[in-house]
Order: C-alpha cells, then structure tokens, then sequence
C-alpha cells in the first residue's frame, strides 16, 4: 500500500489520478450538464478557468465555447454578463479571432436577444480584449464600422481607444452627441490637443463642469459649488443615466481633492452607499476605483472608520459578488496600522465559516485583493490559511471560488513561495477530496491543477518541506470538538503530524453516517496545518494486530497512537499481549489528578500525557445534548463545522444506541391430529384448524384474530409445494390476502413488505392517530394489489415479525443470550444487515453492524444500480471495515429473489478475503437459494415463497417517506434531504407491472399516492400539536429518519415553505391528467 507520508510532487502526480485529462467537448458538456455555467456565484471561476483551458483547444471548439459563453448571457444576472462578456473578449483577443464579428453579440443582437441589454456590458468585452492583444487595427476597424450603426456602442468603444488612436474624424463626431457621454468623451479629446467647445449658460452643474477643462478656472466652479445633496441624491437613483452617475462621482472626487480635510471622508461615505445600493455594476466599479483614488487623502482615524464601515458592508452590495466593496476594504486595510489587520483577518475568517453566502464569497474577494497587494510572508501565510477554509467548505461554490483564487494569484505570481509552502500539502488534498466526492468539477481543477505544477516547477524549494513524525488519532467522533481539536493540536505541536480516522467499531452506538461525521472533521481542521484526515479506505482497528501492522506500513514504523485515557483503561486489547502495547502512546486525560501514566507503565508501554488546556469538559454527548435542546453550541464546536450540522439538520434525535430487539412473542403452536392441523397464537389466544387435500389447503374453523395465523398456514402451503387454499370460515378480512369466492391460488404468490414503522421517529410512530391511519393505508394497499393480481395470495410481512423469527435463529446460532438484560456476554459472530432491516436495531447479545446499501437511479432512469447509501462510505470501504472487526460474519437482509444487492457485495467479501457463515432472510424465493447456492452460503428464512412473482414493499411506495435515490443528484432543499424516485406514475413508469393493464397501473399509483397523503397529513397533525409550530417540508426531518422529496427532474425546486402533503396533492392532481 501507498504511503501516506507523499512527497508534494508524489501529491500532484496521483492527483492526476482523481484530475483526468478532459477533452474540449468533455468539458463543454460537463458544464451545461452540470448546471454550474449559469450558476452567477461560479462567474468568475467558469471564466478563469475555462478560457485558461482553451489555450489548447482547436479554434472551432473555442467558437462553441464563446457561444456557451453567450448563451449563458441571457440568464437574469447581472454578474454572469459580466463575466462572460469579459470571457468572450478574452478568447477573443488570446486566439486572435475577428472582433468585429463578436462584437455584434453586444451591438447588434439578435432581435429575441435584445432584451438582455447586452450592450451594457461591450465595454467589458472590449477591455478584456485589449488586455490580450494590443493590435489596435482591429478596434479602429470595428469604430469605423460603428459610426454608422451604434452611436451608444460607438461612444463605448471610442471611450477605450488609446489616446494616440484618437483622430480629427472621431472629435467631429463626438462634437455633435448632446449628452453627458459625449462631454465626457471630448475630454479624453482634450488630452489628445483637442479643443473643448465654447461653454454655453446652462443650469446643469454637471454639463458646465464637463464643458470645461482640466485648469484652475474649473477647480474654481467645483470649488464654488456649495451643496452636492442634489448631486447625491441624483446619483443614487437606479433611474439615473449611466452618464450622469459617473459625471456625478468624478464631479464629487474633484470636489473632495479640493478640500479633503472637510469633504474627502463624505464624498468617500456617498460613493460607499452608491456602491451598496446601485445595481449598475459599472457605476459601482467606477464608485470604487474613484473612491481608491481617495484613499491617500484620508487621515488614519478616518481610514479607521471607513474599514469599520467597508467590513459591515460585506454581503449588502446590490452588485451581488462583484468585486467592488473587496477591493476597496482590501486598499484601506493596507493602509491602516499592521496592528488592527488580525482583527479584520480573523472577522474574514469568520464570514468565510458562517456568513451567508453573499459575505462569505465577498471576503474571499476581499482576501484575493489583500494577497494581490501584499508582499509581506506573515501576512500571506495567515490570509492564505482562511482560504484553506473556503477550499474545504461545504458549500461547493465557496470551495470552487477559494481554489481558483489560489489559482488566480498563482497564474499571476503574487504569491511569495514561502507562504505557499506551508498550505500546499493541504491544498492538494482537499483538491484530492473534492475530486473524489464532486468528479464533475474536474474541469475547475483540471486548470488549477496545471498552474500549481507550473508554479512548483517554478519554485522548487517550496517541496523541501521537513518529514514530522506521524500519530494517528482514531475515535467515533460523533461529532469532532473543539475538545477533539485541541488533543490534535497539542500532538501537533509536539512535531507530530496527527492522522484523524473517524471508524465504525462502536457499533451499538446509533452513530450520524461516516460521511457527515468525517466532513465535520475535515471542516474543524481545514485550517490547521498539521492536521489531517485519515483516509476512509484504510480501516484501522486499534485491536486487530494485522489492521496495526497495516498502520505501520502506511505511516511509518514509528507511529504513535493519540487515545483517550479510557480507552487505555477499558479496552480488552490492552490487557492481552497485543502488538498495541508496543506502540507509543499519547495520552490525554480528563482528571488533573489522574494516575493514567503509572497505569501505562503497569503494562510495559511508552506513554505520555497530553494536557487538554481548557478543554477538559467539552465532549461530544455535550455538543449532542445541546443540538438536541436548541442550546448554544458555539464554545464546543468549530464555528464552520457547527453551520454544516445546522444546514444538514443533524443530531436532532435523542436516542444515541441503536435500540436491541425485545422478544417478547412466543412462537405459535402446531398440533395434528387425525389429519387436521391445529396452529395457535399463544399470545392473543387466536386459533385456526385447517387441513390439506391435494395440494389444497381446506381452512376448517378460526378463533380470534386469526388473520395473521392463516397467512402463516398459506405461506408455509406456498413454501411445500400447495397450489389453491380454500376457505369454510366467514372471515371478511381474507379478502385482503387475495381470496375471492372462499378461495385462492397459492402457485404465484406476491409479498407486501410493511416496513414504514422503522422509518418515522419514536415520538410518532406509536401514537394512536398515527397507527390507526397507517392500518387503513395497509388494508388499502393489500387491496390494490389484490386488484392487479386477482385471485393470487398476496402476503403481508410485518418487520416486527421479521425480527422475532431471524432474532431467535441469529441468537441461538450465536451461542447468544435471547434477553439482553440477562447477559452482557457477546457472541463470537458479527451480523451484517445489509438491506433496510435492522438499519437502527442491534440483536441481542450479538455485535451488529450495517452495510449502508441504496439503489440508485440515473437522472433519466434509464439504468440503475447497487451503490452506498448517501453520506456513507463506499461498499468496498464498507466492507473492509467489517474485516476489521475479525469476526465470522452472518449476513442479514429482507429478501433474496434476484438478488441485485447482495450480487454487488459478494465480490467485494471474496476480494477482501471474507468469509460469509450464514444468509439470513426475510423472505427468500426458489431463484434466490440458487443464488446463495451459487456462492455456497447457508441459508435460514423468516419466509419461503419459492415461485414469488413479486414483492412490493411500503417504504418505496410512498413520496416523501422513502423511495430509491438519484445517483449524483444534489439535495436542492436542506442537505438532510434525498432527492428519490418512487416507481409509480405521475414520476415514472412501473416496470414491474408491464403485464398489468395500463387502468390497474394507475390505480396502483393513485392508491400509493392517496395513502401517502394520509400518513403525511396525520404526521403534519402531531407536529403541530406537539410543536405548535405550521408543518412544512423543511420540517420533515424532524418526523422521518430518511427525509427524501421526488426527483422532478434537474432545476425543479419543491418548496420548502408547503406542507409535503399539499406538495403530494399537486403530484396527484398530475397523474389524474395523465390517466
């Protein structure tokens, strides 16, 4: 196995691995695919990164490229045409393309387009341009052609030329335009040797002060100007003429430059508000660069404000993410004392972690500027460190924004190579990271990747970085504290780079999924140094010796191992002769007094205490306890970590061990005699005689609620071969299974799985209202499909009964205690559910741990398959951590038929060498045994229907309470959220019942549909009585374990505000259009 200690050219090389090569069209169609070209706050890293692309591309790709740009322009964002307009005269300029022939995207639209306004926006196409060809012929021959056809565009256009382009034909024309724009162009004239006309009597400050030229004569008639409030007033209207805005800021600069002791920090705090509040990126732009300008003016207390000002200010632009207030904040903290820069470095850091995203994306702008501007290594070291953070965010645009600002600043050469050293090695393993979690984003990175090989190349002292010695760090961490960080940075501090690894051996502990609790790890540490997640496809068991000597391998022969002192205390691997005792260890203890050193010197082993500083009391039932009762969290956790919990409405539940199975129901009794058998319910007392007849079951007599026995008496008939029961007992509810006429046919039979009571939280679930609703919806659906099946068995398995049955054989095959409050001994075997049964539940007396498994669709349904449930690890991760708990396993699932799932997972056990001793099921099927049979497994079963024609279970069936998931689809609600797919109609076709007529399909699906609404809406009832709160979608979290809303399709949003069974209505009401 590969180390994990990599040099950073090893790092780059196998972030190859992750960063494949795109192709042009690859490329393309990632970013329309992805959505991500029209998302405004990815602007600016679609045009940094896809133009650098394009270097390499054929011209007519980078013509595609060029009309994706356009394209993207008609979307109602100001910023997106900002960008993009620059991005086109970038590709432009860069390969040489015919100006006049994109230019007319801007001044000569399409008519549909023309709406867009893209003329606005020619000036930032024309800038981009010249900053990359400074050939001039092909703007003189684009103003020729615009004198005739734009006068606005031509103005635009004349406004960019270089002054030694400027000539006697332009002047003439400039003479004649009767507006603010065409004053302003004749001075750019005037610098040239041009003449200004006459000044003419006129009441506009504004159309004199532009009439004049730059002379002492003008300073005057500014200076006699006494109140600007009109001006100001005027300016800030979104009404107002481009012209005029910028008249009235160069007017006000004037002004200020005049007398800048009295007017300088006004005239800065109006163009502030202009930047807040005006919407026209080209006056804000214009605002900023002006109010730069008088920056030199200020004095210090002055700039002190005006930074107080400018910060406050971060996420209230209406320019949205444009750069202007940024820069502005960036220039003025340069120019304050280097003592007030932590404070405003840290506040930075801050929004990064908890702003909203407007604050948050604006100061890493604001970090871009600082770097730009700043040599000084300190400095850049400590900013650099905050866009760690936003590398490692949970939100993907911060994430994308903070590495292509690296990636900007690298391109650029601003950044000092020493600075750059201390945060590479992080940086390419986050890029790593998102990479393995995001593949879609290569196209972001795969640029970024080339500038930092370039840069190294470069630079190549910044690889000389000292070896440390490695610790690894193991626990549950559920959730990772300040506590937790604290033990990590006292290692770290000792030279020791620390390896985090968040593992699965507490199994009775009802854990958050491996993949929420690791990223609120990796969030905790994004800015810390020497701190690093462990990879999760390495499962290390601290007391498994062969999973030790793994370590080694990895990390070095002298690893050390951080533990709590409880662990040394209570773990049995340490009173064993283990090879863990031969390990270094680093200590950390609650107690001051604590004797946990004389402790490890009782068992012969190097140790040293580690203080926890202030620390002692956080730990993570407290952060659990707090989010549980809406207490304040924020001196336990890190702050970035805490809003990930908050926007993924995690450890919401109470309940932290997996509930042990009670078994409580005695098995039922058969007797025979004289032919005729006899089955009682010991429990409730229910009876049922029967007797067979040619492979017909006769039911003869029936006592109490006998439904339950007779299904047991039809599915064992189905399971020996019994084609037809028939009946002589007056029993209404044998309807529900199938019987028509007093009779049924047992050769094809179907199962209905109840398996909803394991999906809706305790406080719910057993409330009377909701079980009396949840029966009706149960004998509605054993109807329905009694409908598309008519005459045919249909049997109900109750999970309940499910978990009696296999309990007691997993239990007595594991040498097991039935009744865990008898004993605490643990059996020798690991179960491993992998289906949805005991997902929340451990046997008694016997190590249980799941395999996270989830059918997955494709955003088209066209395909499907066997993949980890969101948010957990992959399968073959899975898997390898069941090897570690090494142990012999017994495998649990609901049901065997064709067996997709556990198809997936057997190559996986044969690859890691892992033996299976027992398959218990549910309900098997005749092809399921040949399946298992073709893997040599033993087999017991709940249930046995050999010729099962099909199986429906209630959890997929209903919107909003399960379902199948949406491979690599995006919650667009909360993150707790999974966007899923029910197989009924209006969502999709129901593949399984091809050969039912089209009616009865549809009937099934409004059947499904209307039972869902009912068991939505007595949950939506509780809630509000319990909570008194109005029941919406974003509250579903708090009533299901796994909230999931159907997938309608990419860019289509359910909303949040609604109650999920309203939103459930407006579904029915579409399939009754399209029956």
């Amino acid at each position: 196995m590969p180390s994990l200690t990599r040099s950073l050219q090893q790092q780059l090389h196998e972030l190859d691995q992750f960063c494949p090569y795109l192709s042009p069209s690859d490329v393309l169609r990632t970013a329309v695919d992805s959505e991500r070209i029209y998302i405004s706050s990815l602007a600016e890293s679609n045009r940094f990164c896809l133009v650098r692309l394009a270097d390499d591309w054929p011209i007519d790709t980078i013509h595609h490229l060029i009309q994706l740009f356009s394209d993207a322009m008609i979307q109602p964002s100001e910023l997106l045409r900002f960008h993009y307009a620059q991005a086109i005269g970038e590709l432009t300029g860069r390969h040489k393309l015919p100006l006049i022939d994109q230019a007319r995207r801007f001044v000569d639209p399409l008519p549909q387009e023309k709406e867009y306004q893209l003329e606005l926006y020619f000036s930032y196409f024309l800038n981009a341009y010249q900053q990359e060809n400074n050939d001039h012929s092909e703007l003189l021959n684009l103003e020729k052609t615009l004198r005739q056809t734009n006068q606005a565009a031509w103005i635009t256009l004349v406004f960019q030329l270089p002054q030694a382009a400027l000539d006697q034909s332009q002047y003439q024309i400039a003479q004649t335009i009767q507006s603010l724009d065409g004053l302003r162009l004749l001075q750019r004239f005037y610098h040239s040797g041009y003449d200004l006309p006459e000044p003419k009597p006129t009441s506009s400050v504004l159309v004199q002060y532009e009439r004049m030229q730059p002379s002492a004569q003008r300073s005057a008639f500014v200076n006699s100007v006494k109140s600007t409030t009109e001006l100001m007033i005027g300016s800030l209207t979104d009404t107002a003429p481009k012209g005029l805005k910028h008249s009235t800021i160069d007017f006000l600069a004037d002004r200020a430059r005049l007398d800048p002791d009295k007017r300088a920090f006004n005239t800065m705090m109006h163009l502030i508000q202009l930047m807040k509040l005006d919407s026209d990126i080209t006056a804000g732009l214009h605002a900023r660069d002006s109010a730069v300008d008088l920056l030199p003016l200020l004095r210090p207390s002055e700039i002190d404000r005006l930074v107080i000002e400018l910060k406050n200010s971060l996420g209230v632009s209406s320019s949205n993410h444009a750069p202007i207030i940024p820069r502005l904040l960036a220039e003025a903290l340069l120019r304050s004392p280097a003592n007030k820069w932590n404070q405003l470095i840290d506040y930075l850091h801050d929004l990064i972690k908890v702003g909203n995203p407007l604050q948050s994306m604006q100061s890493i702008q604001t970090i871009y500027y600082l770097l730009h501007r700043s040599g000084s290594v300190e400095l850049q070291s400590a900013l650099l460190l905050c866009l760690l953070t936003g590398v490692a965010h949970h939100r993907e645009e911060l994430a994308i924004m903070s590495i292509t600002t690296i990636g900007q600043l690298l391109w650029i050469d601003r950044l000092d190579p020493e600075a750059i050293q201390t945060i590479m090695r992080k940086l390419l393993i986050a890029m790593e990271h998102r990479l393995t979690t995001s593949p879609q984003l290569a196209y972001f990175y795969q640029p970024i990747r080339q500038i930092i090989a370039d840069y190294i190349e470069q630079y190549p002292q910044i690889t000389h970085v000292p070896q440390r010695r490695p610790a690894f760090f193991p626990g549950s961490f559920d959730p990772f504290s300040l506590g937790h960080e604290a033990v990590a940075k006292a290692v770290a501090e000792l030279g020791y780079d620390v390896y985090i690894a968040i593992d699965e051996f507490s199994w009775s502990k009802r854990t958050q999924p491996n993949r929420i609790r690791r990223e609120i790890m990796r969030l905790s540490i994004a800015d810390e140094l020497h701190l690093y997640e462990f990879p999760e496809s390495f499962s290390i068991n601290i007391a498994n010796d062969a999973d030790l000597s793994f370590l080694q391998s990895t990390l070095g022969e002298e690893v050390a191992l951080v533990v709590g002192e409880d662990v040394i205390r209570g773990a049995s691997a340490y009173r064993q002769a283990k090879k863990i005792r031969q390990f270094h260890h680093l200590i950390f203890a609650r107690k001051i007094d604590s004797d946990i050193e004389q402790v490890a010197a009782d068992l012969n082993m190097s140790a040293e205490r580690i203080p926890l500083r202030g620390y002692e009391k956080i730990s993570s039932s407290l952060i659990r306890s707090g989010l549980e009762s809406q207490q304040d969290i924020s001196q336990l956790i890190d702050p970035l970590a805490r809003q990930f919990i908050y926007d993924h409405d995690a450890y919401k539940d109470p309940q932290y061990t997996k509930d042990a199975l009670t078994l409580n129901e005695p098995p039922y009794r058969l007797m025979t005699k004289q032919r005729q058998h006899e089955l009682t319910d010991p429990s409730s007392g229910a009876v049922v005689r029967y007797t067979i007849e040619n492979k017909t079951i006769i039911l003869l007599e029936a006592e109490g609620n006998c439904l339950d026995l007779v299904c047991d008496v039809l599915a064992e008939g189905c399971r020996t071969g019994m084609e037809q029961a028939r009946s002589q007992i007056d029993l209404e509810e044998l309807e529900l299974i199938g019987f028509m006429n007093q009779s049924v046919d047992l050769r094809s039979p179907c199962s209905l799985h109840f398996d909803l009571d394991d999906l809706i939280k305790d406080e719910y679930r057993n409330e009377e209202a909701f079980l009396q609703v949840l029966a009706r919806t149960r004998q509605r659906m054993l109807l329905e499909i009694g409908k598309l099946f008519p005459g045919h068995f249909v049997l109900p398995i109750y999970q309940h009964r499910v978990y009696q049955r296999l309990a007691q054989a997993i239990t007595s095959k594991n040498s097991a205690e039935i009744d865990p409050s008898s004993s605490k001994r643990l059996g020798p075997y690991l179960a491993v559910p992998f289906g949805e049964i005991l997902k929340r539940r451990v046997l008694p007396n016997t190590a249980t741990k799941s395999i996270h498994t989830e059918k997955c669709f494709e955003p088209d349904l066209s395909r499907w398959q066997i993949q980890e449930s969101p948010d957990y690890m992959a399968l073959r991760n899975q898997v390898q951590m069941i090897k570690s708990f090494d142990r012999p396993v017994l495998l649990v699932d609901d049901l065997l038929n064709k067996g997709y799932r556990l198809k997936r997972l057997m190559p996986l056990f044969q690859e890691c060498g892992l033996k299976v001793d027992t398959l218990y099921l549910g309900l098997i099927s005749q092809r399921g045994r040949e399946i298992a049979s073709s893997y040599q497994l033993a087999v017991k079963a709940a249930y046995e229907l050999p010729n099962l024609r099909h199986w429906f279970a209630e959890s997929k069936s209903y919107p909003y309470l399960g379902g199948d998931s949406i491979y690599q689809v995006k919650s667009e609600l909360s993150l707790s959220f999974w966007p899923s797919i029910n197989l009924i109609f209006p969502y999709s076709r129901t593949p399984f019942l091809k050969a039912v007529p089209r009616a009865q399909q549809y009937a099934y699906s409004a059947t499904c549909l209307d039972n869902a609404i009912e068991l939505l809406e007595v949950l939506e009832k509780l809630y509000q009585e319990r909570t008194y709160r109005y029941p919406q979608l974003r509250h579903l979290p708090e009533l299901i374990y796994l909230p999931r809303y159907p997938f309608h399709g990419r860019g289509i949003y359910q909303e949040e505000s609604l109650k999920p069974s309203h939103l459930l209505r407006q579904d029915r009401e579409w399939l009754e259009r399209l029956r």
